[in-house]
C-alpha cells in the first residue's frame, strides 16, 4: 500500500511547493478565505505545470501526461506517435460506448454489461 500512497503524497507536496501560500495555516482562515477554491486553482495550475515539465510522478508510473489541449477539452488522445499502450486505446469502455451510441433504442443495463 505504501508504494501507491507515496505518489499521492508527492502530488500534495508538489502543489504546496509550487504554491507555498496554500500550505500556510495562518493565511487560510475558514469562513474568511475561500480555502477550497484557492487549493483547486493551485491544483489546476500544478496540473498544467505537470503536463509541461513531466515531474517525478509521471516518470515513476512510466506514463506520459496529456497535452494541455487534451487536458482542458477532455478529448481522448489520438495516439499518432504510438506513445500510449494498446490496452489504453482498446479499452472495454470504448467498445461499450460504441454499443451505446449505435443502439440508442435498444439499450438496457444487461446489454451494456455483455
Amino acid at each position: 500500500m505504501s508504494k501507491v500512497r507515496e505518489p499521492v503524497e508527492w502530488a500534495f507536496k508538489e502543489v504546496t511547493q509550487q504554491f507555498a501560500f496554500l500550505d500556510f495555516s495562518r493565511s487560510q482562515k475558514i469562513l474568511l478565505t475561500p480555502c477550497a477554491l484557492l487549493y483547486m486553482v493551485g491544483l489546476l495550475m500544478c496540473n498544467c505545470h505537470t503536463i509541461l515539465h513531466h515531474p517525478q510522478i509521471s516518470q515513476y508510473f512510466s506514463c506520459t501526461p496529456p497535452t494541455l489541449d487534451e487536458y482542458f477539452t477532455g478529448e481522448p488522445t489520438d495516439n499518432l506517435d504510438g506513445s500510449m499502450d494498446s490496452w489504453c486505446m482498446d479499452s472495454p469502455w470504448a467498445v461499450r460506448w460504441e454499443k451505446v451510441q449505435g443502439n440508442e433504442d435498444d439499450i438496457t443495463i444487461d446489454s451494456i454489461d455483455k
